[in-house]
């Protein structure tokens, strides 16, 4: 499978920004070029990883990892067939049922499908997978959007509720799980503020921060924007 695009040790790149722009643009288009051999080699690669999970092993696949064997052996199933393994494993069984690595959270959906989260059980090395899906999106959105690496840029990160399992792994959505990383330090984790001065507070000092050239004058309970000399 084609490389991805790599980072150097603090963090930066060993080549300018445009060059990393070529290089994440290259990596589209190499796995995008060859999708079935890059599918194939994907899957064999899971398959001999999770050689000895059980429910690999209850449906006969004994190792092999081809495509064919893949297909003719194991079903293509619902949420509701492995809602049984991934309750043991949410109530603390540490066996490799659905895959050989250790389990480090769950993953929830929205819960718009029937009123309740579905668990998606994920593994460490997920979590390099997901920030190289995240980082090819702005290379692509630059070549229609001229001038997005310059200047500076805001966003506003929202996160949501997280619990956890009996067994005591964090359940949480995908984003919430991405941000809250100790890993990816580069994003802070958002507080849950209600008191409305206090967010009246915090919109003034954005606002000021990125598109006033002086500080507003603000007080609570006013919405108003005055700028003094």
């Amino acid at each position: 499978m084609p490389e991805a695009p790599k980072k150097t040790v603090n963090g930066g790149t060993d080549y300018s920004l445009t060059e990393k722009n070529k290089r994440t643009l290259q990596f589209i288009e190499d796995v995008t070029t060859n999708p079935d051999e890059v599918q194939k080699r994907v899957l064999a690669e899971i398959l001999s990883r999770s050689a000895g999970v059980e429910y690999l092993g209850r449906h006969g696949l004994n190792g092999h990892t081809d495509r064919d064997t893949f297909k003719k052996l194991v079903p293509v199933i619902k949420y509701e067939d492995i809602q049984p393994d991934i309750t043991r494993i949410a109530n603390g069984d540490k066996s490799p049922i659905l895959c050989s690595h250790p389990i480090s959270e769950f993953l929830t959906s929205s819960g718009t499908s029937g009123g309740e989260r579905k668990l998606m059980p994920t593994i460490e090395e997920e979590l390099g997978r997901r920030s190289l899906l995240y980082s090819l999106l702005m290379p692509v959105m630059n070549q229609f959007v001229p001038g997005l690496d310059k200047g500076k840029g805001m966003y506003f990160l929202f996160i949501k509720s997280e619990a956890k399992t009996p067994g005591g792994l964090v359940a949480r959505p995908v984003l919430t799980s991405f941000y809250k990383r100790a890993s990816i330090n580069q994003y802070k984790t958002p507080r849950c503020v209600k008191f409305k001065p206090i967010v009246e507070l915090l919109n003034s000092r954005v606002v000021c921060s990125y598109f006033s050239p002086k500080c507003p004058k603000w007080a609570p309970g006013h919405n108003q924007w005055n700028n003094p000399n």
